[in-house]
C-alpha cells in the first residue's frame, strides 16, 4: 500500500490505452531513453497535477502526470516506484508534484 506522504506526480505523456480505465504514458530519462507502461486512470493527471484521469483521444497524445511512491530523496535524486508494477526509476526532486490533498487518501486507499 501506498503511504500519503511518499505519493507524488512526475511528467509524462499520456496517451489513449486499450481499456477504458487505462491510460498509456511515456517519461522521458536519460539521454534518449523512455520509459513506457499503462496504468489504472486513477494514477494519471493532466499537466497540472489537477485533474485525474483526463481523456485522450485515441491517436493522440496529451502533457500529463503521473503517481509515483518516493521511495528515498538524496542529494537532489528521488528513487520512485511507478505504476503498475514498481519499476523503480531516479528522477531529479525538482520535477516531483504533491497531490491535491483531497485526493491523497482517495489513491492511498485504492492502492
Amino acid at each position: 500500500k501506498y503511504v500519503n506522504d511518499s505519493l507524488r506526480t512526475i511528467p509524462c505523456t499520456l496517451q489513449h490505452a486499450g481499456f477504458r480505465n487505462d491510460r498509456g504514458y511515456t517519461i522521458p530519462c536519460t539521454g534518449e531513453t523512455t520509459i513506457s507502461d499503462v496504468c489504472n486512470k486513477e494514477y494519471a493527471w493532466d499537466k497540472d497535477g489537477l485533474t485525474r484521469a483526463p481523456e485522450v483521444p485515441q491517436g493522440e497524445k496529451a502533457e500529463g502526470r503521473v503517481t509515483v511512491r518516493i521511495l528515498s530523496q538524496e542529494n537532489g535524486v528521488a528513487h520512485v516506484l511507478l505504476p503498475p508494477n514498481n519499476q523503480l526509476l531516479k528522477v531529479p526532486v525538482e520535477i516531483l508534484k504533491p497531490l491535491p490533498k483531497e485526493e491523497e487518501t482517495d489513491t492511498a486507499a485504492t492502492s
